[in-house]
């Protein structure tokens, strides 16, 4: 039993094995072509025989004698070792030999090389030329539609120094000089020469024999003072050439479904950024070849590990995107620069967090009105006993106590049984205004209809004797004389309740003033006469 166990188990594991190595690739050349030149991937539109490429300009010569086989592009002049095809970029990367010229007959190399690539050009924005040597000059010359006498387009020069005193890995124009190429050059030679001054300077052509000039890509080396006693016409450096399908706009090639180029599906075209013809590019999320049929396939970036979700979420694969979810009971987009994946907070939690926050607000602005209450009303409590104090209340306690027992005395109101009656001291219950305050009309609790006045107290040391006329008033007892019911000291000037005459003053009635009726001469009389009789009682009561 145990034995056809581990039969089963290693047949399973055999198919797993022949099904992950026959997974297949996308296709980068066209069918039965080699794909491979040593290290370097040959996808079409090149190819290593006609059949396999687009045309002849794209024809690659696989050197297989060497270690390893080499890849080169077909030229007039110097054989041009191909480093890497790049589909997406439309880009070559090229290895170009260095031009050398030397003043010694023992020293020898080409001080100048020309090269033809054909329908490529060197890219103007990746590339720079650089010369280093004692006054040495290097030259480039652009051999497209050329006639007659030749002028370089791009040239540089180096000055001489010192090596103890030259700047190392520094080319700033001393020993070491280099300038961008802003050209697109297809056919082209550059050159390295030196001036008359260094050919009759012993010491300087002693110390500094030669001269080199060539073309890198930019980033791809940087100067060393020793490079110019070691390097040899058997260096060579990069450079990067732009390469492009047809010599039409995008629009226009694909009017024409025999010639048009992007043969896969999930491809799309792109018009090149300089100069004639365009690329053809995978749509995101997919790779291979868009030059060949079903060339472009989808890119499985869950099982390569090249996607973007965090690390226990779920990655899952769809033609051409994939998608980041979170497992049960998380929540989140699954994305390392997202929201990545957090506990599910359930729906009961989070009421109950809500409530309590809610309540803990609530207390605490619950608490806080109280302690402002609180504070305003101990605050109000205090400044009524200053006021009660200031306006003499102590002194008028003593003297209702001192003559409770022998006539009516006047009542202490307090400021919110007066507040009441005049409905908070409202303008439309004052009857009137005068140089010794303001007089309101009030309804007490007990529907008894008064004056409230607000006296004004000129003289704070006048308390006392303000005190002894209210208690005197309040003992008055004439019919002529409003009656004095008691007071409020509560507030900032005191307030005076006394009986409400209703039917005007003494003034209003002798002027006429809203009377009807005009009064008699013997009217006039009896009322001076009750007047003089009241400011007789009232004197006799003073005294």
């Amino acid at each position: 039993m145990g034995v056809q166990y581990s039969k089963l188990l290693l047949q399973l594991l055999l198919v797993a094995f022949f099904i992950a190595a026959t997974k297949t690739e996308p296709p980068l050349s066209k069918p039965n072509c080699q794909q491979k030149c040593g290290n370097v991937i040959i996808p079409f539109p090149f190819g290593m025989t006609e059949a396999c490429s687009l045309n002849t300009s794209f024809l690659i010569t696989c050197h297989r004698n060497l270690s390893p086989p080499t890849p080169f592009l077909q030229n007039d002049y110097h054989q041009i070792s191909v480093l890497d095809i790049s589909l997406e970029y439309g880009q070559l990367s090229i290895s170009l030999p260095v031009a050398r010229n030397c003043l010694i007959n023992n020293l020898t190399g080409e001080s100048f090389i020309a090269m033809n690539l054909g329908p490529f050009h060197l890219s103007s924005n990746q590339n720079k030329l650089i010369v280093f040597g004692a006054d040495a000059a290097g030259m480039v010359y652009n051999l497209e539609n050329a006639s007659g006498i030749l002028y370089p387009t791009i040239a540089c020069m180096s000055v001489y120094a010192p090596a103890a005193s030259a700047p190392d890995k520094s080319c700033s124009g001393t020993l070491c000089c280099e300038t961008p190429i802003q050209q697109r050059l297809s056919e082209f030679f550059y050159e390295s020469s030196t001036n008359i001054f260094r050919r009759n300077n012993t010491k300087r052509l002693e110390s500094y024999p030669c001269g080199y000039t060539f073309l890198v890509k930019d980033g791809a080396y940087k100067f060393h003072i020793t490079d110019i006693f070691n390097l040899s016409t058997n260096n060579k450096f990069p450079v990067v050439a732009d390469w492009a399908v047809g010599t039409h706009t995008c629009q226009d090639a694909m009017k024409n479904a025999s010639s048009y180029l992007c043969k896969s599906n999930y491809s799309e075209c792109r018009d090149a950024e300089v100069g004639p013809g365009y690329h053809c590019k995978c749509y995101s999320g997919y790779r291979g070849n868009p030059y060949v049929s079903n060339g472009c396939q989808d890119v499985d970036e869950c099982n390569e590990k090249t996607h973007n979700c965090t690390e226990g979420s779920i990655c899952s694969n769809s033609p051409g995107i994939y998608s980041c979810s979170c497992p049960k009971g998380y929540e989140g987009d699954g994305k390392n620069n997202g929201t990545g994946c957090r506990p599910k907070v359930s729906s009961s939690r989070i009421i109950i967090i809500a409530l309590t926050v809610s309540v803990s607000i609530l207390t605490l602005l619950g608490g806080t009105f109280y302690m402002y209450w609180t504070s305003k009303k101990r605050n109000l409590i205090r400044l009524r006993e200053q006021y009660f104090q200031q306006n003499g209340g102590l002194l008028l306690q003593q003297q209702v106590v001192r003559y409770s027992g022998s006539t009516e005395m006047t009542k202490i109101f307090t400021v919110e049984e007066l507040s009441q009656a005049t409905n908070n001291f409202d303008e439309s219950m004052v009857l009137g205004q005068g140089g010794q305050g303001t007089v309101y009309k009030g309804i007490l609790s007990d529907n008894r209809i008064v004056a409230i006045k607000m006296s004004r107290i000129g003289n704070p040391n006048q308390v006392e004797h303000f005190i002894n006329e209210m208690i005197l008033l309040s003992q008055i007892n004439h019919r002529n004389v409003v009656k004095l019911l008691g007071c409020c000291l509560e507030t900032e000037v005191p307030l005076l309740v006394y009986e409400f005459v209703p039917n005007g003053t003494v003034y209003e009635h002798l002027h006429n003033q809203g009377q009807s009726l005009r009064l008699t001469w013997k009217t006039r009389l009896q009322i001076a006469t009750e007047t003089a009789r009241a400011l007789a009682y009232l004197h006799s009561a003073t005294t």
